[in-house]
């Protein structure tokens, strides 16, 4: 489970988006985090999959990440961020719900080549349980989208 915070992704966004410095990205982050507050998002930007505040310093712990920070010089402020490349997606998913975590998959839904603006991005699989390494990599199987 991600450690709690004072402060919800919905706070989090209202508050960003009234001061006007939320990028359209974070943007679509904090919109598919406010679907599953519950779970590790799982954001997928380019080549990574990138997570952000409590998130990415429980994929830090449990993946063995580095932490980085977005905005770094913004202090306290700063957004941590922690997060793979694409192809390494199947073992750390396994890893983060064997470590008894919920994880959800948010992919990009159009060619980036292609897209007019931001790419599209939705919530693709959403996984839970904790479950033997085995049957964390056979459920990942499974679970792989459909496009």
């Amino acid at each position: 489970m991600t450690s709690s915070s004072t402060e919800t992704p919905g706070k989090a966004r209202a508050a960003k988006k009234e001061d006007g410095a939320m990028s359209p990205m974070m943007r679509q982050y904090f919109d598919a985090k406010a679907l599953h507050p519950d779970a590790v998002m799982l954001f997928h930007m380019g080549d990574f999959y990138e997570t952000f505040h409590d998130d990415a310093k429980t994929c830090s712990r449990v993946l063995d990440l580095t932490l980085t920070s977005r905005d770094k010089d913004k202090g306290e402020a700063a957004i941590p961020m922690a997060g793979f490349p694409v192809h390494a997606l199947p073992p750390n998913l396994a890893r983060l719900v064997a470590a008894g975590l919920k994880v959800a998959v948010c992919d990009q839904l159009e060619d980036p080549k292609l897209a007019k603006g931001i790419v599209k991005r939705g919530v693709t699989r959403v996984i839970q349980g904790i479950v033997r390494k085995a049957l964390a990599l056979s459920l990942i199987h499974i679970s792989e989208p459909t496009r």
